[in-house]
């Protein structure tokens, strides 16, 4: 069984096992092997992640094979990209819902692949990319406008996938539950950017997004015995 990730940074941080993922996905499914495959690559939009479905691709670290056309996934798990594409303004949510939409069907033109979206955690609007170093200097009033930014189209992803009728893992929303319940948003925050999830957040996406295979029966296992 073969699981892909695409998505920007948020996606991209989880390393290229997912660790995390791959605990809670052997915890739940233990007589199915798991591969893990990350795609997600820092500071790309949707546009890109489209691309990369079926196109080749490369970064500072060298060449890649498209997504799809090369690793033939079992599951494609789709980020919402929605930090990257928040430095439009809102009058381009349509356009970001188009190319999600894009996204989506070329994943369906071109592989079997079962498709689960998921929309990551909330920022800490307090100290919303504080320690990053393109953010040295700037003031907290426009760190926080970024913020607010990123909010609208988080939001704006959720309001995607329920209108599409697409299989949903809403970390976003379970994580603003944990932090109402009494968890700090920072712990599930890197602080040394404070935007990208930490080793505890990434526990959290985990969980949400193993959970959310089951429940849209992604995975079916074999009986025992």
């Amino acid at each position: 069984m073969k699981i892909a990730l695409i998505g920007d940074g948020m996606t991209e941080k989880w390393g290229p096992d997912c660790p995390q993922l791959s605990t809670e996905l052997a915890m739940m499914f233990s007589r199915t092997s798991i591969q893990i495959q990350n795609y997600g690559l820092m500071g790309t939009r949707a546009g890109h992640g489209l691309w990369r479905i079926s196109h080749d691709y490369k970064d500072s670290a060298g060449n890649y094979r498209s997504c799809v056309s090369y690793n033939d996934p079992d599951v494609v798990i789709v980020e919402s990209f929605a930090y990257t594409n928040c430095g439009d303004d809102a009058e381009s949510l349509s356009e970001y819902r188009d190319v999600l939409r894009g996204l989506w069907d070329e994943i369906e033109r071109t592989t079997s692949a079962k498709i689960l979206f998921y929309v990551t955690i909330p920022p800490d609007r307090e100290r919303f990319l504080e320690t990053s170093n393109n953010y040295y200097f700037t003031p907290k009033t426009t760190r926080q406008r970024l913020c607010d930014r990123a909010t609208l189209y988080l939001d704006e992803a959720l309001r995607i996938a329920h209108d599409e009728g697409w299989p949903l893992a809403d970390v976003y929303n379970t994580v603003k539950k944990r932090v109402t319940g009494g968890d700090k948003i920072r712990r599930f925050i890197n602080q040394s950017d404070c935007m990208h999830p930490s080793t505890y957040g990434f526990a959290a996406v985990a969980r949400v997004l193993a959970r959310a295979i089951d429940e849209h029966r992604m995975i079916v296992e074999a009986k025992a015995g």
